[in-house]
């Protein structure tokens, strides 16, 4: 996994990174942020898993390309899913517990934003059958 480019002065600092992949680049008292870039595991098409985090809500900001953000409820398992089509800048704050995961498009870049420390042990992943998330074309973009 390649490294994030870090540069730090006593009155900021500035991160990038451009690999594929989850990365974290900053992070501040309880809050972290991360990159989530262009990956195959999380291609248009080839989404078949969601997860929710049970203590953090976690906000994405797509930077280039597209994506699509896929919403499952808070019912134990993901009921009825939503796609939403996600504009540039704009940001999408998925609230804590609800069912979620992104399929990006080549040379997409998301920002994402949640509490440090979120992972499998506070979080929850439900696998999807083949035929369980439709492939969405012409879904609507919430503004």
């Amino acid at each position: 996994m390649e490294e994030a480019d870090t540069t730090k002065t006593a009155q900021m600092e500035h991160c990038f990174y451009e690999g594929t992949g989850f990365q974290p680049v900053s992070s501040f008292k309880e809050w972290q942020i991360a990159y989530l870039n262009d990956t195959s595991i999380l291609r248009h098409g080839a989404v078949n898993y969601m997860e929710r985090h049970f203590e953090t809500d976690e906000a994405f900001i797509l930077q280039n390309g597209s994506a699509i953000l896929y919403l499952g409820g808070g019912a134990e398992e993901p009921r009825t899913i939503t796609a939403v089509k996600m504009l540039r800048g704009h940001v999408y704050q998925v609230r804590q517990n609800i069912w979620h995961n992104v399929a990006l498009f080549s040379g997409t870049s998301l920002l994402l934003v949640e509490q440090k420390g979120t992972g499998m042990g506070n979080s929850e992943l439900f696998s999807l059958p083949p035929t369980r998330l439709i492939e969405v074309e012409d879904c609507p973009a919430i503004i």
